[in-house]
C-alpha cells in the first residue's frame, strides 16, 4: 500500500501544477491527493505528511494542521518553459502578468535574475496602468489578465516545486536515492538546454558569459564552464562553495591547478568520461558530471557538481548512465502533422498494423517523422504500458554496441561496474526495442544482432547463461537499405529479418499542401499564439517561395527556418533578401528570386565593369528607377553573396562573375 501525501494550495491552478508534478515524479512510491486551503478538513484526511503551496496555506491553516508534518514547498520557474524567453528581441519592454501586484512584484524579480536578452520586465496585475508601446508578455499560468493591447503571448506556466521540496519529501518517504537522482538529471538537462538555447540567440548581440553566469546563479546546483584549455570561463557561487575555492575572482584561472589547491583527490582528467563522487573538506560527497558543449565553434566543458547526501553514489552513476537512453516523450499519430491525401493513408496503415506484432521498418528521408511513428505505433499497440527503448546506431560507438544492448555481468572486462549491469534488451522486455539508422549497424555487429531477433534470447558479456526476452522490433532507416545489401553493405538476412512490414515516409517536397501547414503550426508553438501565422511574419513573394522550395531536411528544415523568422521578426515583414543564403542554392531558384531592381544592376554591371554606386544611380535614374546608394548598396551586397558579381576594395568597383554573365544570359534569353 502506498504512502499518502496531501498537497494543498490556495489557488487551482497552483494546486494543479504542483500535484501533477508530484505524480509524475514521485507516483510509484506516493498517493497524491490535492485539496484547495478552504476546502480542506483535517478530520478527512487520513495522510501524516502535508505539503504547502506557500506561507499564506500555512498562515489559513496553521491551527488545523497541528497533527500532521508539514512542508512549505519552495517553488521555482519552470525551466523546461524559459527558453521562450530566448524568441523575444533584447531590451524589449515586457509585461510579467499575475493576478496580484505581489505576485507581479516577485515573479518580475525572478525573471529580472535571469537577465536573458537583457529585457526590461515591467509588473502587470489588474488594475495596473497600460503602457504605450508595450505588445510583449509572459505570465505565469495567468493568460487571462494578460491586456489585449499585448500581441505577443508567452506563458511561462505555474512555478513547480524546487529540488530541495523534492528531496526532502524523498528523504521523509524513504524513497530510492536513484529517484532523487533521476529528478536532479531531468532539472539540471533543462538548465543546460537554457543555456544552449541563449547561446544559439545571443552571442552575436549579447556576452554570452553574463547571460551563462545569470543562469548558473539561479541554479541549486554547482556549474562550472572551460574552455578548451581548461581555463575557467564562468563559474557560479553554488559551485565556488561546494568545493570550497574561496571567491569567485578565480576566471581565466586554470581548473586543474584549482581542484589541487581545493584537496580533491581526483584529477580533472578523472571527470571527463564519468560520473565522479568526490569529497570536499568538509567530508560532504559530491556528484560531478561534464558535458562537452560548442560555443562559437570552440568546444567547451561545462561542470555540474550536487550533493550526493545519503544517495549511494554508485547507484546515481548506474542510473545516470542508463535512465538518459529512455525516450521520455510521447507520441501518438495525431503528433504527425499532415494533410496530405498520400501521407494519410500511410498513417491509417500504420494504425492498423500497430496492433500486428509483427517487425516493422520504417524508410524515408532524415526529418519525415519516423521516430514519431515508431513511438505511435508502439503507444498504439497492446505493449502500449511497456517500455519503449529507442537504440541510435548513428550515435553509438561500435565498441560500445555489446554492452550497451546485451549488458555484462560482474567483472566482465576492466571498468565494469559492480554487480553488473542490464542492456537495452532487457530494458525493453515485454516492449518495444526501436533500432535508429539501422542502415549504420557495423556489418560485424550485425550477425550477433540477427541471431538475438532469430533466437529471442541474449547473452551478457561474460556470461554463459542465456536470458529469454520478449520485445517488439521496430527499425528506421534514410539509407537504401536493398542497394546496401547489393554492395554488401547489410546483411541480406537481416534485412529480410527487420523488413517484414516496409512502412515508407512521404518527404516534404511531395507534400506541398502540408509545408505552410506546418509551418503555421510551430510558428503558433514557438509563439504561443494561436493568431500567429505565416502571413503575419513574411511577404507574398517568400511565401510562394516556401511553397516551391525543395525543403531537402525535411521538417526539421522548417522548424529551423521558422525559428530564424521568429528571431528576425520586425516591424517589416521578412522578404527573400532577409531568408538563409544557404535555401537559393540552385540557378533556377536564384532566378525566381532576383528582383526588378536586381536585375537591372546586375546588367548595368556586366555592361560597365569596375562600376560604382554612384554612377549604378545615376544609371538607374535615367531609366525611371531612382534609388538612393543605400538602397543600391543593400542590392550589391545580395547579388555578391549569391556569387553574381564580385565587390572590389576602394575604387575598384563592382565586376560580374562568370556564374553571374551565365545566370544573365539565361534570363535574357
Amino acid at each position: 500500500m502506498k504512502n499518502k501525501l496531501t498537497v494543498i494550495a490556495l489557488k487551482s491552478k497552483t494546486l494543479k501544477t504542483l500535484t501533477n508534478y508530484f505524480k509524475e515524479t514521485l507516483s510509484d512510491y506516493l498517493e497524491v491527493i490535492g485539496y484547495l486551503d478552504h476546502e480542506y478538513v483535517p478530520e478527512m484526511d487520513d495522510s501524516q505528511v502535508v505539503v504547502l503551496s506557500g506561507e499564506k496555506v500555512w498562515r489559513e491553516l496553521g491551527d488545523k494542521l497541528k497533527n500532521k508534518q508539514c512542508f512549505s514547498s519552495e517553488r521555482e520557474l519552470d525551466y523546461r518553459n524559459l527558453n521562450q524567453l530566448t524568441m523575444i528581441k533584447p531590451f524589449t519592454n515586457v509585461y510579467v502578468v499575475t493576478d496580484d501586484q505581489e505576485g507581479a512584484i516577485n515573479a518580475t524579480d525572478s525573471l529580472r535574475k535571469l537577465d536573458i536578452n537583457q529585457l526590461n520586465y515591467i509588473p502587470f496585475y489588474p488594475g495596473a496602468d497600460i503602457l504605450e508601446g508595450v505588445h510583449t508578455a509572459v505570465t505565469l499560468g495567468e493568460m487571462q489578465y494578460v491586456p489585449n493591447t499585448v500581441q505577443v503571448k508567452i506563458d511561462l506556466g505555474t512555478r513547480i516545486p524546487s529540488i530541495s521540496a523534492i528531496i526532502d519529501i524523498c528523504n521523509v518517504f524513504h524513497i530510492p536515492p536513484q529517484v532523487i537522482n533521476a529528478i536532479s538529471n531531468s532539472y539540471m538537462s533543462n538548465h543546460i538546454q537554457l543555456l544552449k538555447m541563449n547561446h544559439m540567440h545571443l552571442q552575436s548581440i549579447h556576452d554570452t558569459e553574463q547571460v551563462v553566469r545569470s543562469v548558473f546563479n539561479n541554479s541549486k546546483d554547482g556549474m562550472c564552464l572551460i574552455d578548451h584549455n581548461g581555463l575557467v570561463k564562468t563559474v557560479s557561487t553554488t559551485f565556488l562553495g561546494m568545493l570550497k575555492l574561496g571567491d569567485d575572482n578565480i576566471i581565466g584561472c586554470d581548473i586543474a591547478e584549482l581542484l589541487e589547491s581545493s584537496d580533491v583527490s581526483q584529477t580533472f582528467e578523472d571527470f571527463l568520461y564519468e560520473p565522479v563522487v568526490i569529497k570536499n573538506r568538509e567530508g560532504r560527497e559530491i556528484l560531478i558530471n561534464t558535458t562537452e558543449m560548442n560555443l562559437s565553434n570552440n568546444k567547451a566543458i561545462l561542470i555540474y557538481s550536487s550533493y550526493t547526501s545519503d544517495i549511494n553514489a554508485m547507484e546515481v552513476i548506474i542510473r545516470k548512465n542508463k535512465d538518459h537512453k529512455l525516450n521520455k516523450e510521447r507520441y501518438d499519430f495525431s503528433s504527425y502533422l499532415t494533410r496530405d491525401n498520400e501521407t494519410l493513408e500511410m498513417i491509417e496503415k500504420t494504425k492498423r498494423l500497430a496492433l500486428n506484432e509483427s517487425t516493422i521498418l520504417i524508410q524515408g528521408e532524415s526529418g519525415t517523422g519516423k521516430e514519431i511513428l515508431a513511438q505511435s505505433i508502439h503507444n498504439a499497440s497492446t505493449r502500449r504500458n511497456q517500455p519503449f527503448v529507442p537504440v541510435n546506431f548513428a550515435g553509438m560507438q561500435s565498441n560500445l554496441l555489446e554492452s550497451e544492448l546485451f549488458g555484462y555481468v560482474d567483472g566482465a572486462f576492466t571498468g565494469a561496474v559492480k554487480g553488473g549491469s542490464k542492456g537495452l534488451f532487457e530494458m525493453a522486455h515485454k516492449g518495444t526495442i526501436f533500432f535508429d539508422e539501422i542502415g549504420d549497424a557495423p556489418m560485424s555487429f550485425q550477425v550477433r544482432l540477427l541471431r538475438v531477433l532469430q533466437e529471442q534470447e541474449i547473452r551478457r558479456i561474460g556470461d554463459s547463461k542465456r536470458i529469454p526476452i520478449d520485445v517488439r522490433v521496430i527499425a528506421a532507416t534514410n539509407k537504401d537499405l536493398f542497394s546496401m545489401v547489393k554492395n554488401n553493405e547489410f546483411r541480406e538476412d537481416l534485412f529480410y529479418r527487420i523488413c517484414v512490414i516496409p512502412i515508407n515516409t512521404v518527404p516534404v517536397r511531395e507534400r506541398p499542401s502540408d509545408i505552410l501547414y506546418i509551418m503555421n503550426y510551430f510558428i503558433k508553438k514557438q509563439m504561443n499564439d494561436n493568431q500567429m501565422t505565416v502571413q503575419h511574419f513574411c511577404s507574398n513573394d517568400v511565401i510562394k517561395f516556401f511553397e516551391s522550395y525543395k525543403w531537402t531536411g525535411n521538417v526539421r528544415e522548417i522548424i529551423n527556418v521558422v525559428t530564424y523568422m521568429i528571431a528576425m521578426k520586425s516591424v517589416h515583414k521578412i522578404t527573400l533578401i532577409d531568408l538563409p543564403k544557404y535555401m537559393f542554392k540552385g540557378d533556377s531558384i536564384v532566378v525566381e528570386t532576383l528582383s526588378l531592381h536586381e536585375h537591372a544592376i546586375l546588367s548595368i554591371v556586366k555592361n560597365t565593369p569596375k562600376i560604382g554606386r554612384k554612377n549604378i544611380a545615376n544609371r538607374l535614374k535615367s531609366n525611371d528607377m531612382d534609388m538612393s546608394e543605400g538602397k543600391i548598396r543593400t542590392y550589391l551586397k545580395n547579388l555578391s553573396e549569391l556569387q553574381l558579381i564580385k565587390i572590389n576594395n576602394t575604387r575598384g568597383g563592382c565586376v560580374i562573375t562568370n556564374h553571374g554573365e551565365l545566370l544573365l544570359n539565361k534570363i535574357n534569353n
